[in-house]
């Protein structure tokens, strides 16, 4: 996309774009929130991993979103079943239930 194209869309002058490019002009949250529904993405997304070291991939974020969608007798499911794959502190998948069958 070009600068002009992202200006057009986010309703400002082709200078500013290339302005918030070169850092001459501050990136705020509200430039964020204009460039992220311009590109249709969050304004997280924008940040780089050192910035944001806990974005989330697209599959991460399908993952989420249909934990958001699950009623919360499921979420709660989902949540133990989660847990009981994690590994314990020795290593292992957490074994309670086996070991008090």
């Amino acid at each position: 996309m070009s600068q002009a194209e992202l200006a057009r869309l986010i309703g400002c002058v082709t200078n500013h774009v290339s302005d918030l490019e070169r850092g001459e002009r501050g990136l705020t949250v509200d430039w964020m929130r204009k460039i992220a529904a311009a590109l249709d993405c969050s304004p997280a997304d924008l940040l780089n991993y050192a910035d944001n070291p806990d974005r989330l991939d697209e599959r991460e974020r399908a993952l989420f979103q249909l934990y958001r969608a699950m009623p919360d007798d499921m979420r709660a499911t989902l949540e133990r079943l989660a847990q009981a794959l994690l590994p314990d502190d020795d290593g292992d998948a957490d074994d309670s239930d086996a070991q008090s069958a």
